[in-house]
């Protein structure tokens, strides 16, 4: 994502997979909520952080206990990260 500030999004989906990211920077560190949903997995979605530093993953944090998913409603107003694996469906 380079030096730019402020939230950018991506979301891939496909038949039974669906993967929406929100992310942000600050200094060197880039913050991804992250919700991954593909059926041949259990069918429930997974949700969580990942803290990544110069695109090397530092950590995880999974969420674990109920969520209330409001990511679809703010995606579509953020730019899209054009150099996530994502893409930009």
């Amino acid at each position: 994502m380079g030096a730019e500030n402020g939230f950018f999004s991506n979301h891939y989906f496909r038949p039974s997979v669906d993967y929406t990211r929100i992310t942000f920077l600050i200094n060197k560190y880039e913050y991804s909520m992250y919700r991954n949903y593909d059926a041949t997995e259990g069918g429930i979605p997974r949700y969580g952080v990942i803290v990544s530093e110069n695109g090397d993953e530092k950590t995880q944090i999974k969420c674990q206990s109920r969520v209330i998913d409001n990511m679809s409603k703010i995606i579509k107003q953020l730019k899209c990260n054009e150099a996530s694996a994502l893409g930009c469906s």
